[in-house]
């Protein structure tokens, strides 16, 4: 097997609510999405999980975008024919953990099935306004990440008086 192609896609999707942060307050989510093709003419995908800035981590959509570029000019053509043997085509990114992630992503395609499952609703929760809370009790989500803030504490209190069961996260990133 052989890698004869590398496509980038970018997509960006606005928050219904902002998610704040004490380092920045996002209102969409910027995307990375590859597409590897093998001689055979297959597809396979990746999805990077690094944000457009640095806020978070010092690997961005940008600065993978550039690794894998490099990282497909020097694997392209280059055969390989167990899962093993294209993880070996990837271990010169183990600092640039986010680019190789979205490698891995779309090789591990190429050798495992994939099957399919059902996720059940879950919600983010960022500064739990009222159009927050008013969402979160049309939809009656089964699990809720409320983000770290000042408020915490009275926020737990509000969504423990919910009519609903929910499994209740913590989301203290960067705070």
């Amino acid at each position: 097997m052989k890698l004869t192609a590398l496509h980038f896609y970018k997509y960006s999707e606005l928050f219904k609510s902002q998610i704040v942060t004490p380092k920045v307050t996002l209102t969409h989510r910027d995307c990375l999405f590859i597409e590897l093709i093998d001689d055979k003419g297959n597809a396979y995908f990746g999805e990077c999980n690094a944000f457009q800035t640095d806020w978070y981590d010092h690997e961005t959509i940008a600065s993978v975008k550039h690794v894998i570029e490099q990282w497909f000019e020097d694997n392209r053509n280059k055969s390989f024919e167990t899962y093993e043997a294209a993880l070996k085509l990837v271990d010169s990114l183990e600092n640039t953990p986010a680019a190789r992630a979205t490698i891995v992503m779309a090789l591990y395609q190429m050798f495992h099935v994939l099957p399919s499952f059902s996720v059940a609703y879950g919600a983010t929760a960022s500064g739990l306004s009222n159009k927050q809370l008013e969402s979160l009790k049309a939809t009656k989500p089964t699990r809720i990440k409320l983000k770290w803030t000042p408020q915490i504490m009275h926020q737990i209190r509000v969504l423990r008086e919910l009519d609903f069961h929910f499994q209740l996260v913590i989301d203290a990133n960067e705070s």
